[in-house]
């Protein structure tokens, strides 16, 4: 559990399925590199556009700063050698805005501390990626800040993407998902959509592929979707 320390937008909303569990909602397992600690990242960043500027060439920090080392350090310690995701979290992500696919989670099968630290790296990276920086600037956000969760894997059936609130028909609440690992965010493999009208209670559409699916998968999809409207009526998007 994440106790008093800021594990960003994905910290608050496993905090809150830990203290919801009486719902039905199994967490694995999970702690993380508090948000203060991107400020080390950044003044990193900084840096590294001075050096690029001065060198004439990309310059890329490839080192943590000593302070997040520990940190990885303690958490691969803890973790051991289970499969862990090491998950962005920054301060604005799974709040008013989605970030799906901004900034980079990452899964870690065979947990080292060479692998994690690579691992953080990469979604630390990630926040100043031209990618999060134009999203952020089509949405109007200055900057943001990261933590980084580490959380036990758990090899899933299906994974995707819910939005309780559709950005293009904010009536409806639509998951996008894949069989395996998660495939929506890369933008590959086999898809499905389905979307619920929260107001009729119904779903208001599937996308063809969906009829592959079994009638069991269906029924699992209609009580998500009554849970997720019941739950997470305010929140724009969960994973």
């Amino acid at each position: 559990m994440t106790e008093q320390r800021n594990l960003g937008g994905k910290g608050k909303g496993l905090d809150w399925l830990v203290k919801n569990q009486k719902l039905g909602y199994k967490v694995p397992r999970f702690d993380g590199i508090d948000i203060s600690f991107s400020q080390d990242i950044q003044k990193q960043a900084e840096i590294a556009k001075i050096a690029s500027v001065l060198s004439g060439k990309p310059y890329v920090a490839e080192i943590l700063p000593e302070q997040i080392a520990k940190k990885v350090k303690s958490l691969t310690a803890r973790f051991g050698k289970q499969a862990v995701a090491i998950r962005s979290s920054s301060s604005h992500e799974d709040g008013n805005h989605s970030f799906a696919g901004v900034y980079d989670s990452e899964i870690v099968d065979a947990p080292s501390l060479e692998s994690n630290r690579e691992a953080v790296m990469k979604v630390y990276q990630s926040l100043n990626s031209p990618r999060a920086i134009k999203y952020r600037a089509e949405k109007g956000i200055k900057d943001d800040e990261m933590a980084v969760i580490f959380q036990r894997f758990v090899e899933p059936d299906f994974s995707g993407v819910v939005f309780t609130s559709n950005p293009s028909y904010p009536r409806d609440l639509t998951i996008e998902f894949s069989e395996g690992r998660n495939k929506v965010v890369e933008g590959t493999g086999r898809t499905y959509i389905v979307e619920f009208d929260k107001k009729r209670g119904r779903i208001s559409f599937k996308s063809e592929s969906c009829d592959s699916l079994g009638v069991d998968v269906m029924v699992l999809l209609d009580k998500l979707f009554r849970e997720a409207t019941k739950d997470f009526y305010s929140r724009s998007e969960a994973q």
